[in-house]
């Protein structure tokens, strides 16, 4: 049995409640991309292929790819899945906004969102997973905690392969 690792509960309310708003948002971020997927799929297993771009998800023209399926079983069953797709899509930019609203007490985020490559996202996770940097004993244990510490392997002070980076987060 490994050793026992301390977890940091912050006992402000509102950090806590931010990051599980940018946790539900991360959940709700992708779940339009996995039904675009299954929908193409669908059409493709009633045998519509003849799906270019994105167009076969807009509302404007859903009713000419529905109209090819050949029963009225798998036009129900697609009608709900773009259904799904239309809430998730609400859902995704609520969430968003959610984040935003909730990361303006942080002035980091800000701060965040000037390192080249950090965007609203990236800031707003960093802020809420993090929420205090002084937690952590050493820089090296912060950088492990997200997942960019180096990881080396050796045997008897041989090197067994390239430094990378430690995805385990340990």
């Amino acid at each position: 049995m490994g050793e026992l690792v301390p977890v940091y509960h912050s006992d402000d309310m509102h950090q806590a409640d931010f990051k599980i708003t940018v946790q539900q948002h991360l959940s709700f971020r992708d779940d339009p991309a996995k039904l675009k997927r299954q929908i193409k799929a669908k059409y493709h297993q009633a045998g519509v292929v003849d799906m270019t771009g994105t167009e076969v998800f807009s509302k404007q023209h859903r009713g000419g790819y529905l109209d090819q399926l050949p029963t009225k079983a798998r036009r129900k069953m697609m009608e709900c899945l773009y259904e799904r797709l239309d809430d998730a899509g609400r859902l995704r930019e609520e969430s968003h906004d959610a984040m935003v609203k909730l990361g303006r007490r942080y002035p980091e985020i800000k701060k965040f969102q000037r390192v080249p490559g950090i965007g609203v996202l990236g800031a707003h996770v960093f802020s809420a997973f993090i929420q205090t940097p002084d937690r952590f004993a050493t820089r090296q244990k912060l950088w492990s905690y997200c997942r960019l510490g180096i990881r080396e392997r050796s045997s008897a002070g041989k090197p067994l392969a390239h430094k990378r980076l430690n995805h385990s987060g340990s």
